[in-house]
């Protein structure tokens, strides 16, 4: 209602009014189970990130709440649930089952190539001939492109864009080794990948990511011992979390983060190849902060235990790269003058990542508490003493998230967490699945606060604009999340026979993943 009143002096606004109306229709169930769903929300997707980019660069809106990354966020949940109805609807899974038993990859070969050949060569052609019939009045020549220079340049940016995916899906198969072999004490980086079950070395053109486990069928092979399905998802979600941080945070010239101004002049071409490097020191930093959550995400999905010197070697890390390069915290942890004091320069930016921390840290501590009674039911055979209700671990998660984004940000990202648990304990519950350990929802928390932080710069939220009384409102708001959290009760599913299943993942866990020496 807010945008289809503001449409009238702007009829762009019309575009938002479409996607919030869709996305109140499908959050109310309107057009479930329906084939033209999924296309119509990434339509609509598509349709808004092309508007979105053209605001990089300029500065923040107040009504932050209502600004279009929120909105692609949004859009971005309802596209998964479509996609996940699509998948089971009897003629997409049908269809799914003919090309998995037909020659499905060299299906996909061929839909890559022609996919290709559209944005590389029928698109520039179609652009020239449309320059040709319509001379575009520009007084910048470098804007005018013949077609072979958008052909080079179109070439550049998908082989950019695919370099970072495969970039994100073999740190994704990294993290599998992590996952499988740091609770048991093993080497992550002086042992190559082995069978557990036969013991046969594995082939390099087999520890490919996602890629390797497709072209075995999901089987060992040597001894045709099944590979779970967990570990190309890992790896293709990695990738899909590099190549997102890619476009929101890189090659945006920074738009997504906050005090630093964005970079005139955005894009593969004036990012990657005329390199920014304080951007690709910012991604990188970022990107690492997101592995270690996510590695520590799937050792508690599998009920262990993270080794401590783990957390202090993440943390070290972290630390160390933000006294190296205090760049890599944009906002301070006190300003100029803080409480009538002037801060020097260099105090602020040596304790802006020891406060995030210790901050940080203190926040998981005391959200952890919420949990501390809850015994997550789906672990107590495997790991009756180790819990994510744990305080420790929660704490030094708190910290890895404070180092690396300052302690206003963690603030921020421990009220999404807080908000998010609720909302995945009751689908859990209507569901019967079990519950997603804390550190997944601290994980996607920090994405999404990290991805919309430039925008969440405002009075009414944990940043350096934040007002005194604000300051108390957003306490009340944790305390309050708190406490709901509290006495929400823990879903779970029970499991009929946990040695099994602890037996079956142990010997399938290490197949598909690659450690550093493959890597």
């Amino acid at each position: 209602m807010v945008w289809a009143a503001s449409s009238v002096q702007a009829p762009a606004g019309l575009l938002f009014v479409a996607v919030g109306l869709w996305i109140v229709c499908r959050a109310t169930g309107a057009f479930s189970q329906r084939a033209f769903t999924p296309f119509v929300t990434a339509g609509l997707l598509a349709a808004l990130f092309g508007r979105w980019t053209q605001d990089f660069g300029l500065p923040v809106a107040n009504m932050a709440i209502f600004s279009t990354p929120v909105f692609i966020a949004m859009l971005g949940l309802v596209l998964f649930l479509d996609l996940t109805e699509f998948a089971f609807l009897p003629a997409p899974a049908a269809a799914g089952r003919w090309l998995w038993s037909r020659n499905w990859y060299r299906i996909a070969a061929w839909s890559f190539v022609i996919t290709f050949l559209i944005y590389m060569v029928v698109i520039p052609i179609a652009d020239w001939i449309m320059q040709l019939n319509n001379p575009p009045k520009s007084i910048r020549v470098v804007e005018d492109m013949s077609l072979a220079e958008q052909v080079r340049l179109r070439s550049m940016e998908a082989m950019a864009t695919f370099w970072f995916f495969a970039l994100g899906a073999t740190v994704g198969s990294f993290l599998n080794v992590v996952a499988y072999r740091m609770p048991r004490g093993e080497s992550v980086v002086f042992r190559s990948s082995r069978c557990p079950h036969c013991g046969v070395k594995i082939k390099g053109r087999d520890n490919v990511p996602i890629f390797g486990w497709l072209l075995l069928d999901g089987r060992c092979r040597n001894c045709q011992t099944a590979i779970s399905f967990r570990y190309p998802t890992v790896e293709l979600v990695t990738a899909a979390i590099f190549l997102l941080l890619y476009f929101v945070e890189l090659i945006s010239g920074g738009a997504n983060i906050p005090v630093r101004l964005p970079n005139a002049y955005h894009g593969v071409v004036w990012i990657i190849f005329y390199t920014k490097w304080d951007l690709v020191a910012l991604y990188c930093f970022h990107c690492f902060a997101l592995s270690a959550l996510l590695a520590w995400t799937l050792i508690d999905i599998d009920c262990q235990r993270v080794p401590s010197w783990a957390y202090w070697f993440v943390g070290a890390i972290l630390c160390f790269l933000t006294l190296l390069w205090p760049d890599l915290l944009p906002v301070t942890w006190a300003q100029k003058v803080a409480f009538g004091i002037e801060v020097p320069e260099w105090m602020s930016d040596m304790g802006t990542g020891i406060v995030g921390g210790l901050s940080g840290a203190l926040l998981g501590g005391v959200a952890a508490q919420a949990l501390k009674v809850r015994q997550h039911k789906a672990c107590d055979e495997a790991a009756p003493t180790e819990t994510m209700s744990a305080g420790g671990p929660m704490a030094m998660l708190g910290m890895i998230v404070g180092l690396s984004v300052g302690w206003q940000a963690a603030l921020g990202v421990w009220l999404l967490t807080l908000a998010i648990r609720p909302i995945t304990s009751v689908v859990a519950s209507r569901w019967s699945l079990t519950e997603p350990p804390m550190s997944a929802n601290l994980m996607v928390a920090y994405l999404i606060h990290l991805i919309c932080w430039n925008w969440l710069t405002v009075s009414w939220w944990p940043s350096n604009a934040t007002t005194p009384i604000s300051w108390v409102f957003l306490s009340a708001c944790f305390l309050a999340l708190w406490l709901v959290n509290r006495f929400l009760p823990v879903a779970y599913r029970p499991i009929r026979d946990s040695s099994h299943s602890r037996t079956t993942a142990s010997m399938t866990a290490d197949l598909p993943s690659s450690d550093a020496t493959s890597s």
